[in-house]
């Protein structure tokens, strides 16, 4: 099924990774598997339905929906004429467009957003990048605690960093670190760090093609060993390294929208 991927202006780009666009007509229902990724992600069903794993109803034409920070993994269903579009954002980064209640209390949930906070859904369809691009420069508006210096740190580190010296290295306490994380991210800075890691070995499997064994790049990861990589494994995506790679929906996994 074409997905695409549109990069938005560059000054949005810390805050904004892409604008996606999933479609093509399924004659049989289609299953994809989408891994957690610690931000946030506003979608539009622009097609016909699509039933979400973790959304307890279809996810219905012209509906508006916001997923919050995922710490598992989501399985789709789509079938028939589908149409979507994703904007999605940076981890902590979904603040600096919307005061919305406290990111904490959205995590792990997809839940319908209210259409006069999103961008006008005409003027989307018709122009799409340069009218996403305007809406978002013209809303876009720091908190007084932006975490985007912090997510930046624990990216670059690959997630090998512990929250007392990333609190440290900041000049903020480990219970303000906690309480932000929470409210800009959803998740806590641990389990952020842990999931940065674990993309980092992720991606590394993606692109292995057998040469590495799974020892080798858990402990380059910063995993004691490799059953701890194996536990995330079956934490985050539901299924065994060995199993996921295998299988067919991990063509699905590489750069997925959320």
């Amino acid at each position: 099924m074409p997905y695409r991927i549109f990069p938005p202006a560059p000054p949005l780009r810390p805050y904004i990774d892409m604008y996606w666009l999933l479609s093509g007509y399924r004659s049989e229902q289609e299953v994809i598997t989408l891994m957690p990724d610690g931000g946030i992600t506003l979608v539009l069903n622009l097609g016909e339905g699509i039933r979400s794993k973790h959304y307890d109803g279809p996810i219905r034409n012209e509906g508006i929906y916001l997923v919050g920070t995922m710490l598992r993994s989501d399985e789709q269903e789509l079938y028939g004429e589908n149409r979507l579009l994703g904007i999605q954002f940076r981890p902590g980064a979904f603040t600096h467009f919307y005061r919305y209640e406290p990111m904490h209390l959205l995590a792990n949930r997809v839940q319908e957003f209210e259409r006069k906070m999103f961008p006008d859904l005409q003027k989307t369809i018709r122009y799409f990048v340069p009218y996403l691009d305007q809406f978002y420069l013209d809303r876009l508006s720091s908190p007084k605690h932006s975490l985007t210096a912090l997510v930046m740190d624990i990216e670059q580190h690959g997630g090998q960093i512990k929250t007392g010296a990333l609190a440290k290295r900041h000049f903020i306490t480990e219970r303000q670190l906690e309480r932000q994380f929470n409210q800009q991210i959803g998740v806590s800075p641990k389990e952020f760090i842990n999931l940065t890691r674990f993309k980092q070995a992720f991606e590394k499997m993606q692109h292995n093609e057998g040469r590495r064994s799974l020892s080798d790049i858990a402990w380059e990861c910063g995993y004691y060993d490799h059953a701890h990589l194996t536990n995330d494994f079956k934490r985050y995506m539901g299924a065994t390294p060995t199993a996921l790679i295998l299988s067919d929906f991990s063509k699905t996994l590489a750069s997925p929208p959320r």
